[in-house]
C-alpha cells in the first residue's frame, strides 16, 4: 500500500505532472467521490472534492 501511495503523491506533484506533461498526457484533476477519510492523508490535499 505504501508503494502506491506514494506513486500517487508523486503523479499528483509538481514534478510528476510535469513528468506528464513532457510524455505528451494531459494533467488531471484527481477528485473522490464517497468518504474522505478513507484517503491517506497525504493525498487528501492534493485532490479536488
Amino acid at each position: 500500500m505504501d508503494g502506491a501511495i506514494s506513486f500517487v503523491n508523486f503523479i499528483l506533484s509538481k514534478n510528476g505532472l510535469q513528468l506528464l506533461a513532457n510524455q505528451g498526457l494531459h494533467p488531471i484533476n484527481a477528485t473522490y467521490y464517497g468518504n474522505l477519510t478513507s484517503i491517506p492523508l497525504s493525498i487528501r490535499d492534493e485532490i479536488t472534492t
